[in-house]
């Protein structure tokens, strides 16, 4: 079984059986701003998860390929993408789990890392949303996981356990701690 089927698992499991709130609100929209220099970092993470890759500047929505845009963005201009809170879950979920296959499989614990901020950043995007229904019970549920992970990486007892060696699995329950400590 991969990591993600695993988690997939454990989220099923906490959406079934704790606060699921949150996803009556997967389909709609939030919109996440920006100001100053283009991109920001981590902006480019959003273009995927934009209506027809449009961003909107002054209410009108632009193609982030235009030369229109590229006007804007020059005179940093304020931005907003509006993007569909399935589309972060998704994302955030997925960065996740790639996280832990990336550290699972011996690869560059710089590239595990920037997954990890990539994951942070969508997380935090979601959890400063203004929909505070949202943000309990997203935070409920990510903290609720990364508590289950960390148990068995501290605890052993199941197969995800055995596919870190011991300094590995200290650092992610490091990495894991400074985020659970931010949902709390």
């Amino acid at each position: 079984m991969t990591i993600k089927e695993q988690f997939l698992l454990v989220q099923n499991d906490v959406i079934k059986n704790l606060d699921n709130r949150f996803v009556r609100f997967l389909d709609a929209n939030l919109v996440v701003p920006f100001d100053g220099n283009y991109p920001q970092p981590k902006e480019n993470l959003l273009l995927a998860g934009t209506f027809n890759f449009q961003i909107r500047v002054n209410n009108i929505f632009y193609s982030p390929y235009s030369d229109e845009f590229f006007d804007l963005t020059a005179r940093n201009t304020r931005r907003e993408y509006v993007v569909k809170y399935g589309f972060l879950h998704n994302y955030c979920f997925n960065l996740f789990c790639t996280y832990f296959e990336i550290i699972s499989n011996n690869l560059s614990s710089e590239t595990a890392r920037e997954y990890l901020e990539e994951y942070e950043f969508l997380l935090n995007t979601q959890t400063s949303a203004n929909n505070q229904e949202y943000q309990d019970s997203y935070k409920h549920y990510w903290r609720e996981i990364i508590l289950r992970v960390i148990d068995v990486l501290q605890n052993g007892g199941h197969l995800f356990y055995n596919r870190f060696d011991t300094t590995q699995r200290q650092q992610i329950i490091s990495d894991l701690n400074n985020i659970e400590q931010q949902l709390k």
